[in-house]
């Protein structure tokens, strides 16, 4: 006998399609409340009241599925038979996602799927082993504003369970950061406005260490919706999260992580902070003031970092090289020697390849005077891109201006000039090659190589070269004066061409020139932005010995700058004592002398000691030597220090408290400052 259909009831069939808009998962809640002896399909009616018809589909959606749920949840509350399934699914929904290990300890089972098993077959919200992301989250947001019974005791039974999981290990460890996440995500039920300066060092240290911050920002994101209360910091902090998905490496970054609290704080938090912080700053591919600032800032945090962290530092290839890249721009104006050196032997010791960064490594090494190590950095630099003009040029420099090798010199300007490489400055490599020659006294090859030059190219700075050698070297002044006439007729705009063109007409004594030069020099002075060529020019002036006043009037203008160096309080100061302004200039001496780097000081000799020479022949000596504090190296200092004390009155100088392997030195120092005759050959002593 066939069984007759259940013809359905055609007003029911209605109202359960416009409740649920036809979506599974709510006509399988209702299902479910029916099987479970609800009443809810006699009072569809009414939950058809709560549906807003006129939101967008999707939205429509998920507020079916949320109303459903809700009167699910009122019905198990309702129903004591299922008071162990409802507290089953309270701690499912207190969880972002389902941790079987938090939920076996505290379902005391070994798998929990014991549990949500016959759980997910009873109730249609529960489904591949855990609730409905969309039940989750309304449930989740739901008793924020109206905690469900029960809730409370589950919350403490979980906290005590994730308590007794605490891992072994670093905090750094990504099974302890995880572990942590839990307890703040049991801190957002308990005490919310606590979560915020919570959630700040675990994003800090999880994004030190590359774990993953989607269930901060998630948590943060929910806890903004909650509240009213400090919705600002919210904000903010869910700024910082959203950064991980573009890039956090900018200075801005690094000025909000600056105005953190870390009161609190374990070392290794504060550390990655630091790190971080480290990281933005050196963000800056430039060396202007205001991004060496920031470099200067960076290697701070890198050290600071690292002297906690030592060699377990999170990011190792981006944490060697950013520090490295910080160094590297800072080194570029002379300053923070120690900073920069010790930054450098870091950077070796990491293993920082000196093949990959042979052009870096040459003007490191090159910035801090160390001239011999850089040069086969820059060869390096050649071989890896014989394009690398800025390589091609360094060696050059450091071979003719600091090494004074000059027949490397020639060798290397000869490759560039005989290579196929493309936009160098050609004048220059050839005035170079010529100002090498004449060093090398083959003065008919220098002239010869100035004339070439200057049939190729139309230079100022070349016929400059070639002026002085006729008339310092090969005696033919006429020539000489004609050559500087002629550069007279340029549309000069070059304050070193113009400081050149002086000194060459004080020698000749062409007073008119002299003085119309004067004040182009002064005039353009006024406009130069940057500290260096107005050093350079302020130098050259008083080598010449004549003008001093001028000279002061360009360096004072040098150190006015923002990116002065300590080269350019030099030349201050010993134009200043040349012009007997020792009054005036006694405390810019002594922080220059305390400040400046015993390697510039020695590599450089010859430029210091006419400066304590003035000293000595205006009986100033043991005063400036007074000036000089105890520094390290001591055995540069020490013989220094007594050899300027005592150059006044050499002859009745004697060792007193001068350890006895420094006094040769500090002898050798103090007679080339009492005679300094052939200064050009003055190179600092040895200690024998």
């Amino acid at each position: 006998m066939t069984v007759p259909p259940v013809v359905p009831d055609p007003e029911l069939v209605s109202i359960l399609h416009r409740t649920t808009r036809g979506v599974p998962l709510a006509v399988r809640i209702i299902l479910d409340l029916h099987e479970s002896k609800s009443t809810v399909l006699s009072e569809l009616a009414g939950l058809e009241e709560d549906i807003d018809y006129y939101l967008e589909e999707t939205q429509a959606m998920q507020k079916v599925v949320e109303a459903l749920a809700n009167r699910f949840l009122l019905h198990l509350l309702n129903n004591p038979a299922a008071n162990d399934e409802l507290k089953y699914i309270i701690a499912m929904a207190l969880q972002n996602r389902i941790d079987p290990m938090v939920l076996a300890k505290l379902w005391n089972v070994s798998n929990v799927s014991e549990i949500i098993r016959p759980l997910s077959k009873k109730y249609s919200f529960i489904a591949t082993g855990d609730l409905h992301p969309t039940v989750r989250e309304f449930l989740r947001r739901h008793w924020r504003f109206e905690p469900i019974l029960g809730l409370e005791e589950v919350l403490n039974a979980m906290e005590k369970a994730i308590n007794e999981l605490e891992p072994s290990g670093s905090k750094s460890d990504r099974d302890y950061f995880e572990w942590e996440i839990k307890r703040l995500n049991i801190k957002g039920w308990k005490n919310p406005d606590a979560v915020i300066n919570d959630a700040e060092r675990l994003y800090v240290l999880g994004l030190a260490f590359e774990h993953p911050l989607e269930e901060i920002g998630n948590l943060v994101q929910e806890l903004q919706k909650y509240s009213d209360k400090r919705r600002t910091d919210r904000r903010k902090m869910y700024g910082w999260i959203t950064q991980d998905r573009m890039d956090w490496r900018i200075p801005e970054f690094a000025k909000s992580l600056e105005a953190v609290n870390v009161s609190g704080w374990s070392s290794i938090e504060k550390a990655s902070k630091d790190l971080l912080i480290g990281l933005a700053l050196s963000d800056l591919n430039e060396s202007n003031l205001d991004a060496k600032k920031e470099h200067t800032k960076a290697t701070y945090y890198f050290k600071k970092a690292l002297l906690v962290l030592r060699d377990d530092y999170p990011r190792k290839h981006e944490v060697i090289t950013r520090y490295f890249r910080s160094i590297y721009y800072i080194s570029m104006d002379g300053n923070n020697r120690e900073i920069v050196s010790e930054g450098y032997d870091w950077a070796i010791k990491q293993g920082l390849s000196t093949e990959s960064y042979a052009f870096e490594y040459a003007n490191l090494l090159h910035n801090l005077g160390r001239y011999e190590e850089s040069v086969a950095h820059y060869v390096q630099a050649r071989e890896n891109d014989p394009e690398n003009l800025l390589a091609h040029w360094g060696l050059i420099h450091t071979y003719h201006h600091h090494l004074k090798h000059h027949e490397e010199t020639l060798h290397a300007c000869d490759e560039l000039l005989d290579s196929d490489t493309n936009g160098y400055n050609e004048a220059w490599i050839i005035a170079t090659k010529a100002e090498a020659l004449v060093e090398l006294k083959r003065f008919g090859e220098a002239e010869k190589a100035y004339r070439d030059g200057i049939g190729l190219h139309e230079n100022p700075e070349m016929k400059l070269g070639l002026a002085n050698l006729l008339r310092d070297q090969l005696d033919r002044p006429e020539e000489a004066t004609e050559l500087l006439d002629a550069i007279m007729d340029y549309e000069l705009d070059d304050l070193n061409v113009v400081v050149q063109l002086l000194n060459c007409y004080s020698k000749i004594g062409k007073d008119v020139k002299e003085h119309h030069l004067l004040d182009k020099a002064q005039s353009m002075a006024k406009k130069v932005k940057e500290s260096s060529p107005l050093n350079d020019a302020a130098w050259k002036i008083y080598e010449s010995g004549k003008h001093l006043k001028v000279a002061k009037y360009i360096a004072t203008l040098a150190n006015e700058k923002g990116d002065a160096t300590i080269h350019a309080l030099h030349t201050l100061v010993a134009i200043q004592i040349r012009l007997r302004e020792w009054k005036s200039c006694k405390e810019k001496y002594e922080i220059w002398i305390n400040q400046v780097d015993s390697k510039d000081m020695e590599s450089g000799w010859s430029q210091f000691v006419p400066m304590f020479t003035d000293l000595k022949e205006q009986g100033l000596c043991t005063e400036a030597g007074a000036l000089i504090g105890p520094r390290e190296p001591s055995d540069f200092w020490e013989p220094l220090r007594w050899a300027v004390t005592n150059s006044c009155e050499p002859a009745s100088a004697h060792h007193q408290q001068l350890p006895h392997q420094y006094q040769t030195r500090a002898n050798k120092i103090m007679v080339q400052i009492c005679d300094n005759t052939s200064i050009a050959e003055i190179t600092f002593p040895s200690i024998e």
